[in-house]
């Protein structure tokens, strides 16, 4: 036993329900050694306790000896099961184990949450005790995921609509895109990207990435030809006859337009 207190004597007990098993005295205000696990046939020993009940653990480092106390050994029958419950904290879920008496947890799959790495098990809620799958299972309990949480990345693509190709960007969830170099088409002029390949939507490069996104490119003709984006109608000049001779002329006709009120 471990030493350093006054002269007074003190008996620390050691005992299984009602029985004791051993007795020792020990000076006051000092600290007793823990004795070797008792054994006990049909059984297993779980530890020492502070209670009769067997719902506080004995902390033989940190607890002076004041008066006389007794210390109660817990025991588990050899083919009683307990229930290893996961409490993941809001990510994937894991299956509970049942584990007999005296044997080990298997160690379950990492579980898996949105924008946050896996830190391990532990066995309180408040995430200060790592559980040590080594150890045998002695009672029902819960284990507690902890997590880091990590800054998602998302990948903004730009659909140049047959323009210079436009290389993607990977954004940190929250921030922004990176507004490129204008791409380049033959014929065309650049007029913007849009959040939807309608280009209706012009996109803002202030507002933040939170999910995968495909930007479009939206073009304007030059003069002819059409495709990605408003383009600039063609004309036709139309001339009228009588008898094979010209009689009239009319610039400017669209496609598509009645020639009914355009007729001389």
């Amino acid at each position: 036993m471990a030493g350093g207190g006054g002269d007074e004597k003190l008996t620390v007990s050691f005992v299984d329900g009602d029985s004791e098993l051993s007795n020792v005295d020990i000076d006051k205000n000092s600290y007793v050694t823990e004795p070797a696990a008792p054994t006990k046939e049909g059984y297993i020993f779980a530890g020492w306790y502070s209670d009769s009940a067997c719902t506080k653990e004995f902390d033989f480092k940190n607890t002076k000896i004041t008066e006389n106390t007794k210390i109660y050994a817990k025991f588990v029958a050899n083919d009683e099961k307990f229930t290893v419950s996961f409490n993941t904290n809001g990510g994937s879920s894991i299956a509970s184990q049942t584990i007999n008496a005296g044997e080990k947890v298997t160690k379950p799959a990492d579980p898996t949450k949105a924008n946050n790495k896996f830190a391990g098990w532990y066995c309180d809620s408040a995430l200060t005790q790592p559980y040590d799958f080594s150890s045998q299972v002695l009672s029902s309990f819960t284990l507690y995921a902890k997590w880091t949480a990590e800054s998602g990345t998302y990948t903004v693509t730009f659909n140049s609509n047959g323009g210079s190709a436009v290389p993607a960007q990977t954004v940190k969830a929250g921030e922004k895109a990176v507004k490129p170099a204008n791409p380049t088409k033959s014929g065309y002029s650049f007029s913007g990207w849009y959040s939807d390949a309608s280009l209706i939507t012009q996109y803002d490069f202030n507002s933040a990435v939170n999910a995968d996104i495909t930007l479009c490119a939206k073009w304007t003709s030059n003069g002819g030809g059409g495709g990605g984006g408003p383009v600039t109608p063609t004309t036709y000049t139309v001339t009228f006859c009588n008898n094979n001779e010209t009689y009239a002329t009319v610039s400017g006709i669209t496609s598509g337009t009645s020639l009914g009120d355009k007729m001389p």
